[in-house]
């Protein structure tokens, strides 16, 4: 059976299957005392609290590096965020118990995904090809992109190619590359593992552009 994501989108269904051990114990940040109120009788039927009773803890897939702002994950564990902060301030208001599970990469946490070994994913873009293992919800937060390039380049004639022919430096596993090879099939992609990668491949001259996440790029 599926889960129904409670952010950006959900996943998978309940299954059995390994995780590696990892050496930080990642644990969310707790709520603001006194700001996660208590449901009425009229928000749930008694069928609906029994079905949320009967539920096994929910395994967050938290990739690393983390998706900053959305995501964050400090030294000793500690899982935060725009997007985890709106998760245990629901969890908590409904009852469930979610346990953070981290993950090496992005590539991983949609692997993993798609064994069911985790069974939430917080902050991701819809894709067909996502949707055939993943059951997304409407959007919570806002997610702006944004097309990056070197100084010199952007806005000025015959420094940058057109994007059609550009290499762009993109995440691997990111819906940017979708959206690159539909729209610029003779673009070229060099793939790295974070934006901060991305935008130093940019930066160095061994990619043209990055497309991807605003609120992530002014991040690092």
């Amino acid at each position: 059976r599926r889960a129904v994501a409670l952010l950006l989108a959900g996943l998978a269904l309940a299954g059995t299957g390994g995780v590696r051990a990892e050496p930080v114990s990642p644990r969310f940040r707790p709520p603001v005392p006194h700001t996660v109120p208590e449901l009425g009788a009229q928000v749930l039927s008694a069928e609906e609290r029994a079905y949320l009773d009967k539920l096994p803890e929910i395994r967050v897939a938290v990739p690393r590096p983390p998706a900053r702002p959305y995501e964050t994950l400090s030294t000793d564990g500690e899982v935060g965020g725009i997007h985890p902060d709106m998760l245990v301030y629901l969890g908590r208001a409904f009852g469930l118990r979610l346990r953070p599970v981290l993950m090496p990469d992005w590539s991983s946490t949609l692997a993993a995904a798609k064994k069911r070994e985790v069974d939430l994913l917080m902050t991701l873009g819809a894709t067909p090809e996502r949707a055939e293992y993943l059951a997304f919800t409407l959007g919570a937060t806002a997610l702006p992109g944004a097309l990056f390039g070197r100084q010199a380049g952007l806005g000025s004639a015959g420094d940058s190619p057109a994007p059609a022919m550009a290499t762009f430096a993109l995440e691997r596993a990111y819906m940017a590359n979708d959206f690159v090879r539909r729209q610029f099939p003779q673009a070229r992609i060099v793939s790295v593992e974070d934006t901060g990668q991305a935008l130093a491949a940019v930066s160095r001259g061994q990619a043209d552009y990055y497309l991807g996440s605003l609120l992530e790029a002014n991040d690092w």
